[in-house]
């Protein structure tokens, strides 16, 4: 059975070592991982316009007011959707497809959520929110703004971890995430 699930975080939280290790752990029961940005047609605006697309302070307040301007118009949501269509179509599907979308915004997150049935997931830790850092752009500092079907706690602090350690995390967490939600949602 095919699963969208809308993926949701502050910066730099793990969003995308979450997803890696679903993937990891996915692939011995013939499913399918897909990792999408919402951001990414917006990256290729800015950078057809000639603008750096490191993901910066001053470049993510950028990347975030022209998603908003352009959405007003649903540009992103219909090229990430196009995405999700070709995946769900592609010759051979299975239905074992299981999509992530990574999206900051709420209006835009409940257009997912009802084109596809979506669970949305946040990935958090309270010790960076008891941080309150200011982003600077609305996107990113809004994401706690959204009823969540899922909360996930990655215990990220900021002592530094080694990778083995933060792999380590990131399986346990992608483990339970599977055989708690994705394999219970299958039938």
């Amino acid at each position: 059975m095919n699963q969208v699930y809308i993926i949701n975080g502050k910066p730099r939280i793990g969003k995308d070592s979450f997803v890696k290790e679903v993937k990891k752990y996915l692939a011995s029961v013939n499913y399918r991982v897909y990792n999408i940005s919402a951001i990414e047609p917006i990256l290729h605006l800015v950078e057809q316009i000639g603008f750096d697309v490191a993901k910066t302070a001053m470049n993510r307040k950028m990347f975030s007011l022209i998603k908003q301007a352009v959405d007003l118009r649903n540009y992103t949501f219909n090229i990430t959707q196009n995405t999700v269509q070709n995946i769900l179509t592609k010759k051979g599907s299975d239905g074992n497809n299981i999509i992530f979308i990574h999206c900051r915004e709420p209006k835009e997150i409940d257009k997912y959520v009802r084109a596809y049935n979506a669970k949305t997931i946040l990935i958090m830790s309270p010790e960076i929110e008891k941080l309150n850092i200011d982003y600077g752009n609305d996107s990113d500092n809004n994401v706690n703004n959204y009823n969540y079907t899922y909360i996930i706690d990655n215990h990220k602090t900021l002592e530094f971890k080694s990778e083995e350690e933060i792999t380590k995390v990131n399986h346990e967490l992608a483990k339970k995430f599977v055989e708690n939600v994705v394999l219970k949602r299958r039938f």
